[in-house]
């Protein structure tokens, strides 16, 4: 019952954000909040250096807060491994099952005494094995794909956090982009405080 829920529930999902004009994933070109502090946790204190936040997911979870389709988008996704645990719970214990009773029978087997008994039966339940593995291989190749589709899902799901957050950080760098005056400000204090430090020198010369 559980299952058929949580599939009509991803269904819906899928649905409520195929609705609608296709939006394009981007928040306003203002500068991201999340970098507007500069007294906030993710200022840069050294350029290169390696930090302990993830200025990444800072940057998507904004863009989430921001764009309704996205967050919906977002809500399938983290969604539907659960789907898939709860649709494939059948075929998992089936095998799981399985594989128990196949090392039970191993255990079993050796505990036959007799020699020539012991490999007729073992010869028997080679042949039992082979046929139910048989039986399974679509279903082992069916649930292959899914997981292999599983990782691919994770890959792309990454990318769209690279460009969204990408598109993010360019906004940031046109609107913030620094002015030079301060770096020509200290220039100018470097230069005055050397030449009265030399003036100072020539004094004890």
């Amino acid at each position: 019952m559980y299952k058929k829920i949580s599939i009509l529930f991803l269904f819906a999902f899928v649905c409520s954000c195929s609705k609608g004009k296709q939006k394009e994933i981007n928040v306003a070109n203002e500068t991201p909040q999340v970098l507007q502090n500069n007294d906030s946790d993710i200022s840069l204190r050294s350029f290169g250096k390696k930090y302990d936040f993830n200025i990444i997911d800072k940057l998507y979870n904004e863009a989430i807060e921001k764009d309704e389709s996205l967050k919906k988008l977002e809500n399938v996704f983290l969604y539907i491994g659960g789907v898939k645990k709860d649709s494939l719970k059948d075929f998992n214990d089936y095998l799981g099952n399985n594989a128990r009773y196949w090392n039970d029978v191993d255990d079993y087997l050796k505990q036959i005494k007799d020699t020539i008994l012991r490999k007729e039966v073992t010869k028997d339940f080679d042949k039992f094995e082979k046929e139910f593995k048989k039986s399974i291989t679509s279903l082992q190749h069916k649930d292959s794909l899914l997981n292999m589709k599983s990782v691919l899902l994770d890959d792309y799901h990454t990318i769209m956090k690279l460009k969204i957050t990408h598109n993010m950080m360019m906004k940031y760098n046109t609107n913030e982009f620094p002015k030079d005056k301060n770096h020509v400000f200290m220039d100018k204090k470097y230069d005055t405080l050397m030449v009265n430090i030399k003036e100072q020198i020539k004094k004890y010369n």
